[in-house]
């Protein structure tokens, strides 16, 4: 174990990682503790701070804060005078010219659990203090995460303006931030935070109107993405069904991509009208009509001639003759034709008048 901590040591005063050296061997020892005091987590807590972490603070000093931070999250129910120990120890840390801090040090993976688990026990001006750290005399900035957690403590705190300069900054780039951990927002799995949604609660609490800026002042978010022409285009919620030219393309707004589908045929034609219907999406090109099935995830194309009768297309009179431009926008209706092989299909026509 000494050894370890002579390793590790000697890779932070290198300004290399070491956490990743000393994670497992860290919990091993403790756990080891543990067993002697027959697994006793509170009897082997008293041993590891009388014993343990003064010797870690005389030989290896610059490895306290890492040992202590996993100490206080390997124990059942750290005390206030542990948590207050190693605000402590975070505050006097004081920072050597040409080094960089512990936390600064400590991996992406370490740093967003630490920060996690003083949210959850509500220790939000430790959250702020380690970000404050991590951020500290360097151009790293947090972690999209990392930055919502931040954002959380503000949050829980009352603290809405430091909390909306944090979700803004995040709104205008990143559509939605997966929660890698549980937190003040529920369970992780299957979870999504969205930084435009935090941002407008904290507005709400400050008594600001986001549909009506400050007079002089207009801001434009990024473009979620940029075509070079003009396009069809559909939605159905979080989806926007688009035809880039000849290219059918789907952009998913929860994972932020602008995705484009492959047929198993193609066309140089380009896409003029774009439809989704209850399970399929429709392509309008010239030379025929092309049928998605997303679940499925399989194409069809139908270019044979389509005939209605005038009843079935009611012309308005308010259009002068000359411009009377129908443009078609179907949904078929797969149906049976008796006197033919081939299949027949009812559409619904719509005009639009140019």
């Amino acid at each position: 174990m000494w050894q370890l901590c002579e390793d590790a040591e000697l890779k932070l005063r290198q300004g290399g990682a070491f956490d990743a050296l000393m994670e497992s061997m860290v919990v091993n020892h403790f756990n080891c503790i543990s067993r002697v005091y027959r697994f006793d987590k509170v009897a082997a807590e008293r041993y590891l701070r009388a014993n343990f972490l003064p010797t870690v603070k005389g030989k290896w000093p610059r490895l306290l804060l890492y040992v202590e931070m996993k100490l206080l999250t390997w124990s059942v129910n750290p005390s206030p005078e542990a948590i207050a120990e190693f605000k402590s120890s975070l505050a006097s840390a004081a920072q050597g010219a040409g080094e960089v801090s512990p936390p600064q040090q400590w991996s992406p993976e370490f740093f967003r659990f630490t920060l996690n688990w003083a949210l959850l026990h509500k220790e939000y001006g430790l959250v702020e203090q380690l970000a404050a750290w991590r951020t500290n005399d360097t151009r790293r900035s947090l972690l999209p995460f990392d930055a919502i957690q931040l954002g959380y403590a503000y949050r829980e705190q009352g603290k809405w303006r430091e909390a909306l300069a944090l979700f803004e900054a995040l709104e205008r780039g990143v559509l939605s931030v997966p929660a890698a951990a549980d937190g003040p927002w529920g369970r992780a799995l299957n979870t999504s935070l969205s930084p435009a949604k935090l941002a407008g609660e904290c507005r709400q609490q400050l008594g600001i109107n986001a549909k009506n800026p400050p007079p002089g002042r207009l801001e434009f978010s990024p473009p979620v993405f940029t075509l070079r022409q003009p396009f069809a285009f559909a939605t159905d919620g979080s989806r926007l069904w688009i035809g880039d030219g000849p290219v059918p393309c789907v952009y998913d707004e929860l994972k932020d991509e602008l995705i484009p589908l492959e047929p198993s045929f193609r066309s140089e034609h380009e896409i003029t009208a774009v439809c989704v219907g209850a399970d399929r999406v429709w392509f309008g090109t010239a030379d025929g009509l092309l049928e998605f099935d997303p679940a499925r995830n399989t194409w069809r194309r139908y270019t044979d001639s389509v005939i209605w009768t005038s009843s079935e297309v009611n012309w308005s009179d308010s259009a002068p003759n000359s411009t009377r431009r129908p443009s078609l926008m179907a949904l078929l209706d797969s149906g049976q034709n008796t006197s033919s092989a081939r299949r027949g299909y009812r559409v619904t026509v719509s005009l639009e008048w140019c």
